[in-house]
């Protein structure tokens, strides 16, 4: 109920202050959505929770087995700006960094948006450096979820989502999977750091000097 009378006060506003109409129907499809959104968020909040407290560990980065590179991804949101900053970096079985990557976009205030459009520029990144088996990480729990089924989306997102999946058809030893923040800290880092560049950054075999110390310590301390 909560979500849908938010869903109709947002469709008010839409009407009242930028003179823009949706269809009624729209409601509970937004709405629905909202919904599940908010279930996998406590879901994940949850599990964290009780990870913290049965085991007292943190979690972290585990390099990618055999002939596999492993992509960690995230997105960065500065409300104060307007912008999303996106971090991609590629790593091998060895724990070397195979690529890194800082890119910003403008006019983003949805968080979820930042997240399916970091995803979507891991995918092409992998696809521009032609790697056959990859596995995608990020700590966007929502995202990750809509990358791996076929439901039909209806959120500010799903447009980008349904860009992945076409592109992840062609590319099935391709996988997408969730890890916690503390696991992604290396692209975390990099997606803060998108902003201090205005256009797209890429490093090959290497990153910039701010994810040094966090590949030191990923590379020699994690088992």
């Amino acid at each position: 109920m909560a979500c849908v009378m938010r869903r109709i006060w947002f469709r008010r506003n839409y009407w009242v202050f930028e003179n823009i109409f949706r269809e009624p129907r729209c409601v509970m499809r937004t709405a629905v959505e909202g919904y599940k959104e908010y279930i996998a968020a406590q879901e994940q909040r949850g599990c964290m929770f009780r990870q913290t407290v049965s085991c007292n560990r943190e979690e972290r980065w585990t390099k990618p087995v055999g002939q596999w590179v492993k992509v960690n991804w995230d997105a960065a949101v500065r409300i104060d700006l307007n912008k999303v900053g996106i971090g991609v970096v590629v790593r091998d079985e060895e724990r070397e960094v195979l690529a890194s990557l800082c890119k910003v976009v403008d006019c983003l205030h949805d968080p979820s948006v930042g997240e399916a459009l970091a995803l979507k520029r891991a995918v092409q990144f992998c696809d521009e450096l032609g790697f056959s088996n990859v596995v995608l990480e990020g700590d966007a729990q929502v995202i990750v979820k809509a990358a791996n089924n076929r439901e039909e989306l209806y959120t500010a997102y799903g447009n980008v989502m349904e860009e992945v999946r076409g592109f992840l058809k062609m590319r099935e030893s391709w996988k997408i999977q969730f890890i916690h923040r503390e696991a992604n800290n290396v692209a975390h880092i990099l997606a803060k750091n998108a902003f201090n560049y205005t256009t797209e950054r890429v490093w090959i075999e290497e990153g910039p000097i701010e994810i040094l110390h966090v590949l030191q310590k990923e590379k020699f301390c994690n088992s």
